[in-house]
């Protein structure tokens, strides 16, 4: 889902205020720029699935600011994205913060790294829930 699509996706999303429940995993979902607003007015969410897509570490501080206005979200799938340590610790910052995950955590599998450097698709981050390594615990 490029930029335009998750543009277009934004106002519908925002009118779900009960949503429990939401999940774009698999969605090719390059950004969430634009989709972030919708986010933080789902008071009721309380499981939210983005995984496989394409996130990076901007992405995941974009969904950092958005923690707080979620106050019944503990869960947050983000695993088979390609994000790294600056994505992990704006989640992790912001799951210790937020109220409605009594023992927020932090989780992932090793992040591979191409032969450039960067973490790959195989990184994996999961706040709240999940079987995958505690991080900063």
């Amino acid at each position: 889902m490029d930029a335009a699509a998750a543009a277009a996706l934004a106002p519908a999303l925002g009118a779900l205020t009960r949503l429990t429940l939401l999940s774009l995993a698999s969605n090719g979902l390059e950004e969430v720029d634009a989709l972030a607003p919708a986010l933080a007015k789902l008071a009721e969410l309380r499981v939210l699935r983005l995984s496989t897509n394409e996130l990076m570490d901007r992405d995941a501080e974009t969904l950092a600011a958005a923690l707080p206005s979620m106050a019944r979200l503990n869960e947050l799938h983000l695993d088979h994205n390609w994000l790294a340590s600056r994505g992990i610790t704006a989640l992790a910052t912001s799951a210790a913060r937020h109220g409605s995950m009594k023992e927020p955590r932090l989780r992932f599998r090793s992040l591979s790294t191409s032969a450039s450097g960067s973490a790959g698709p195989a990184g994996a981050c999961c706040v709240g829930g999940g079987s995958w390594s505690d991080l900063g615990r």
